[in-house]
């Protein structure tokens, strides 16, 4: 059974809008993250975990934990979308989760925050390997102040644009390639990188979020949120629905289905 993070600390982060700001503000992406490229390739885990922007985006309730499930079509087996919700996991399934995110509370340690279900394609990262770098990169982040913002994600993970829907406490994670997004008002927010060499750095995941014009342009002023639940809360002009009947099918279905190994 992995560590898991008791649901005070995990309240603790920073909201989503919030961290994005901050991470502006300091400068991550310019001043830090091709430093932390640097040590990930160093250790030979470029291929294995990517730099993100730790946050959260609604509290958790005690005994919680944020759960992600992949899932995929079989009429286009390239499609593969991430959902996660907050959920107790039971103790007859507990091993059947693994971690995918982790943050670093002190210097030297390393310990996941957000967990996924266990298959064939998604095993443990063996993070107890990996002392020597753990040790590297909790000091750059220590030194430079960034703990509350940085965090690592498993790079097997879907990426794509977090859409967040707050009454069920879910998020889902959509690739780029099946959304349609509007021409106007909306603005992509970089939340993780690829362990890339390349100038600029590529980005992996994203928060959409509603613009505001100013006289110095359009600015984000909130995150894009699925206000109320159910299928037909997505724009079907933005997500096709044959994608969202099947994301919001697996948000209402019980916890115990997505803790069967293999299920899909």
């Amino acid at each position: 059974m992995p560590e898991i993070l008791p649901t005070s600390q995990y309240n603790k982060f920073m909201l989503d809008h919030d961290a994005n700001c901050h991470a502006e503000w300091i400068g991550l992406k310019a001043a830090h993250v091709p430093n932390l490229i640097k040590i990930l390739c160093a250790h030979g885990l470029k291929d294995v975990l990517e730099v993100h922007v730790l946050h959260r985006h609604f509290e958790l309730q005690e005994g919680e934990v944020m759960i992600h499930k992949e899932i995929s079509f079989n009429t286009e087996p390239g499609i593969k979308i991430d959902i996660a919700k907050a959920a107790s996991v039971p103790d007859n399934h507990a091993t059947a989760i693994v971690p995918v995110m982790w943050y670093f509370p002190q210097f030297g340690f390393m310990r996941p925050y957000e967990y996924a279900v266990g298959s064939d394609e998604k095993i443990a990262v063996p993070v107890d390997n990996f002392a020597a770098f753990i040790e590297e990169f909790s000091t750059y982040l220590w030194n430079n102040n960034l703990p509350q913002i940085v965090s690592l994600k498993d790079k097997s993970c879907v990426t794509g644009i977090e859409y967040v829907a707050y009454e069920s406490r879910a998020l889902f994670k959509i690739p780029p390639s099946i959304v349609n997004l509007p021409a106007t008002g909306t603005l992509l927010i970089e939340t993780g990188w690829d362990n890339s060499s390349s100038t600029p750095l590529t980005m992996t995941d994203t928060h959409k979020t509603i613009t505001k014009k100013t006289t110095g342009g359009r600015v984000a002023v909130k995150h894009v949120t699925v206000t109320s639940d159910g299928m037909h809360a997505i724009k079907p002009e933005e997500i096709s629905p044959r994608y969202a009947e099947r994301m919001w099918a697996e948000v209402e279905g019980p916890l115990a289905n997505w803790c069967t190994v293999g299920s899909n």
